[in-house]
């Protein structure tokens, strides 16, 4: 028996183990096999593996076969967590297609399996209002989980689970990208014995070549005790910021403006109520567009109106949806803003900074750019796109360096520079990253599985905006904790329901995978329960408010007494921020 602070670990003679918690007196895992085992388009004998036991280090050494020589299984255990992987010298080519994380017959002693997909667009969001936080209880039913994202939702999930037993906590998560799709575990109903345990790269897109050095993503298992859900997260990423692998994001690295209030345009924009019939019955793209084409350079100026004369200490505002011609290119409508740059340039005189909503993976078919360049495009086949019948999604292929700089870095330019015939926007509200064709075969990769192409496509996009304008601000949806460097704050994302406890979780698993970064609480249709809902997004990060005018959930419009409850509750969220009740009284 090995003893650390967080857990004991008992080895035995068949190379099994089992592992305790800090006392001894519970038994979380009994792992069954060789962990951590490659799983390719070509078989392989395994054999029984050598041990090699020691107070920091399990290693499974196994003998050469005819795919790999010198394969080792390895368990490094150090005091506050077990890091564990797998590498060997590949003898011939084939296709890497999944990593049997923990093997067959392995049995997991936990009461529940908690996972953090979202499931805005699973068909009983609307009816049930689920969070981002999934429970499955165990010993019963059986389970069968997956962090796959079918939901239009954040993304990409983390692969991690958490199995808790009462006060116990464990958590299986990854301590570094993940060059794969998705992480599934299943276990026998009637018990907790694991039938599958596996990160799913899929077929034929990660080709290993003879000779190379194969090393599988380095795996985490930590155990807690007497902690919530999300202060076992915390512990997990708190070992990740103290490995080195995540670096925290700082108050400094956001602008002070961004922590202004902020007002988006999705809400007051609507022609007609935005419920869930409205998103799930509007299923063409043109019945789509006309409920939320409301959006010219008349409507915005009212809103500044109402916030001057209400006093609002909103600072930042959101041009959401629409406000262009088509997907992709961004270019102004001029009949919605026939003077962009000159409305831009006028709120930015009266204090405000100016953000716009920009489709940077989705594009439409009519756009210019694809019709100039289809050589630039890969397809990407999503089955719950409901406004296009042939479901297959135009995407340039950001992993082609000349497309990247003659594309984005001339439409970040466009977007955020201050020079003539630019838009001097100061920032972009992020969507869509589930759009991605990440289970494309790329040539580098690098860029193969889902974690690996849309950080990959958000850090260019982060880089470029940047080098455009260095203040700017970008509002992410990927909630991630190898994700800080491409996004300045994450918003809690799009939701219909006066059920405000969906985005206060998501503010506090936001808050727990991605360290140090800043929750925006988002999108609250209705005036039932939003002065409620305003007082947590004060507390939790920064307030976003769809609705100035209107609500498009139940149709409510401001009263009197409405816009002075708002701006007290703004008030005093800016009198708690020092730098952000100086910014605006510099104004």
């Amino acid at each position: 028996m090995i003893k650390k602070s967080n857990y004991q670990i008992e080895c035995g003679a068949d190379g099994n183990f089992n592992l305790f918690n800090a006392t001894g007196e519970m038994l979380f895992l009994k792992n069954n096999g060789i962990p951590f085992l490659p799983v390719t388009n070509l078989a392989v004998i395994w054999g029984e593996p050598e041990m090699s036991v020691s107070a920091d280090k399990i290693v499974y050494q196994l003998a050469d076969n005819s795919l790999y020589e010198n394969p080792q299984t390895v368990l490094e255990l150090h005091d506050d967590h077990i890091e564990f992987y797998f590498k060997a010298k590949v003898k011939q080519r084939m296709a890497l297609n999944k990593w049997y994380l923990i093997q067959k017959d392995s049995e997991i002693n936990a009461l529940e399996c908690l996972d953090f997909r979202s499931h805005i667009d699973s068909p009983a969001a609307y009816q049930v209002h689920q969070t981002v936080l999934g429970r499955r209880k165990l010993g019963t039913v059986g389970l069968d989980a997956n962090t796959e994202d079918g939901d239009l939702m954040f993304a990409p999930h983390p692969m991690l689970f958490i199995f808790r037993q009462l006060a116990d906590s464990m958590v299986i998560a990854p301590m570094e990208l993940v060059a794969a799709e998705s992480c599934h575990v299943s276990m026998i109903k009637g018990s907790t014995i694991i039938t599958d345990y596996h990160i799913e790269i899929g077929r034929n897109l990660y080709w290993l070549e003879a000779g190379e050095e194969l090393e599988s993503p380095h795996f985490m298992i930590n155990l807690t005790h007497d902690k919530d859900v999300y202060e076992a997260l915390t512990s997990y990423t708190d070992i990740l910021v103290k490995t080195g692998k995540v670096i925290p994001k700082q108050p400094e690295d956001v602008p002070t403006w961004a922590l202004s209030p902020m007002w988006c345009s999705w809400g007051d924009q609507h022609t007609i109520l935005d419920s869930a019939e409205v998103i799930h019955l509007a299923t063409s793209a043109e019945a789509r567009a006309n409920a939320c084409d409301n959006i010219t350079e008349q409507m915005i100026n009212h809103v500044v109106k109402v916030i001057e004369e209400q006093e609002l200490p909103i600072r930042t505002l959101i041009l959401d949806d629409k406000w262009y011609t088509h997907q992709g290119d961004m270019h102004v409508d001029t009949s919605k803003f026939p003077d962009f740059r000159s409305m831009i340039d006028k709120l930015h005189a009266k204090g405000f900074k100016v953000m716009a909503w920009a489709s940077l993976y989705q594009f439409e078919y009519c756009s210019e750019t694809y019709k100039n360049h289809p050589e630039w495009f890969i397809l990407h086949h999503y089955h719950r796109n409901l406004g296009n019948p042939s479901k297959d999604l135009l995407c340039i292929d950001y992993s082609n360096p000349a497309i990247v700089e003659e594309y984005l870095g001339e439409m970040m330019e466009r977007l955020l520079s201050d020079k003539p015939g630019c838009y001097n926007l100061d920032g972009i509200k992020f969507d869509w990253p589930f759009l991605l064709p990440h289970d494309y075969p790329f040539a580098d990769r690098n860029w193969v599985g889902k974690e690996k192409t849309i950080y990959n496509t958000q850090k260019l996009v982060y880089d470029y905006a940047k080098r455009a304008k260095a203040d700017c601000l970008i509002i992410g949806v990927s909630p991630h904790p190898f994700f800080n460097d491409t996004q300045d704050v994450i918003r809690t994302y799009d939701v219909s329901t006066f059920d405000l406890t969906i985005h206060t979780e998501r503010a506090k698993y936001i808050k727990a995978i991605a360290p140090g970064m800043i929750p925006a609480l988002d999108e609250h249709v209705f005036h039932q329960n939003f002065f409620s809902y305003m007082e947590q997004a004060a507390e939790l990060g920064i307030p976003m408010i769809y609705n100035i005018l209107r609500f498009n959930g139940d149709g409510h419009v401001y009263t009197a007494d409405d816009y002075v409850k708002l701006k007290d509750i703004l008030d005093r969220y800016c009198e708690k921020t020092p730098r952000l009740k100086n910014y605006i009284a510099s104004l």
